[in-house]
């Protein structure tokens, strides 16, 4: 029983260390040593298979980013929020919105 709660621990522990480095692991930035921890980690555990998955995909996505955004991107987004912060429930007053209309009455 001792055995394996300390196994238990172990596990716990590694899971620690590992998941705060994954991305270091992914950007090359761990020493050997390092990297070979978080290889032995990540083989058995599905978490933390997932999370550097997961991280991998997010950096193979902003690169495939363009590198310069088009000039119109700005007041396009600002716009949106505009239309979005006007939802149904908001009132235009001469103040600022309200995301309720004040109670009838």
């Amino acid at each position: 029983m001792i055995r394996r709660w300390l196994r238990t621990r172990r596990f716990v522990r590694e899971h620690e260390w590992t998941h705060v480095r994954l991305d270091a692991y992914l950007d090359g930035d761990l020493a050997p040593d390092a990297s070979e921890r978080v290889e032995a980690h990540v083989g058995p555990c599905s978490e933390c298979r997932r999370m550097l998955r997961t991280l991998r995909k997010t950096v193979e996505g902003l690169i495939g980013l363009r590198t310069y955004a088009s000039a119109d991107l700005g007041p396009g987004i600002i716009e949106r929020l505009r239309r979005e912060a006007r939802g149904p429930f908001t009132r235009r007053r001469s103040g600022p919105a309200t995301a309720c209309p004040p109670p009838s009455g």
